[in-house]
C-alpha cells in the first residue's frame, strides 16, 4: 500500500507542501506529474475536431488516466476550502497554477514582496 500524499492545510504552508507533494507524485505517479508539467491536451483529428471515445487510442487513454489521477491527487492533497476557490480550473496545469497564484500571489505581488524585503 502506497503512502498518502502530503496535505496542504494552510495557504502559508504552500512552499513546504509543494516540495513534498512534487517529490511524492514523482515517486508514486510520475505519468501524472508529466501531465501537470507539460499540460494535458485532448486528442484532436487533423481537421481540428475532438476525437470521439471510439477513436481514442491506447496512448490517449493513458494520458487521460494520468490527467484525471493528478486532478484527484490535487483534490485529495489540498484542504477542501482552499481547493473550492479554484473550481473553475479543468486541467491539472491550470489547477496547479491557480493554486500557486492563490498561495503565493501574482508575479507582481511576489516582485513587490522581494523589493520590500531588500529595503528592510
Amino acid at each position: 500500500m502506497e503512502p498518502k500524499p502530503p496535505k496542504l492545510m494552510k495557504i502559508e504552508d504552500y512552499n513546504w507542501w509543494r516540495n513534498r507533494f512534487e517529490g511524492w507524485v514523482k515517486a508514486f505517479a510520475p505519468e501524472s506529474w508529466l501531465k501537470l508539467k507539460y499540460k494535458y491536451t485532448e486528442p484532436v483529428k487533423e481537421g481540428g475536431e475532438l476525437v470521439n471515445e471510439k477513436e481514442f487510442i491506447e496512448i490517449d487513454v493513458k494520458n487521460l488516466v494520468a490527467e484525471n489521477k493528478m486532478i484527484t491527487l490535487l483534490h485529495q492533497s489540498v484542504r477542501e476550502d482552499i481547493i473550492s476557490l479554484l473550481e473553475n480550473e479543468k486541467t491539472t496545469k491550470g489547477l496547479w497554477e491557480a493554486l500557486e497564484r492563490k498561495c503565493l500571489g501574482s508575479a507582481e505581488i511576489i516582485k513587490n514582496k522581494k523589493k520590500l524585503l531588500r529595503k528592510e
